[in-house]
């Protein structure tokens, strides 16, 4: 698998930028773990810029996106078709 030694270059990118460690540092830090496989020094620097006014990497969020996904309309709904059924259920 070629690509998995890139996307986890990015991953410690991602965590090294969110420790403060500065651009330079973080290339050395890569080129050591990850040799020729890793970000260049260009695209660690386009990252840092991009990313510099991000606070967190979690995700946000989105207008009419599901908050809760079991409701008690859906609960009722399964149960009223007897997919679930309790007497059943069994746990492996």
């Amino acid at each position: 698998m070629q690509h998995a030694p890139k996307n986890n270059s990015v991953l410690s990118y991602v965590f090294l930028s969110s420790e403060q460690v500065k651009p330079i540092e973080i290339y050395r830090r890569m080129k050591v773990q990850y040799g020729d496989v890793c970000l260049l020094l260009q695209q660690v620097y386009e990252w840092t810029r991009k990313l510099m006014n991000i606070s967190s990497v979690t995700d946000s969020p989105r207008p009419g996106q599901a908050h809760r996904v079991v409701t008690p309309e859906a609960i009722a709904a399964v149960e009223a078709v007897g997919i679930y059924n309790t007497d059943n259920v069994r746990m492996t």
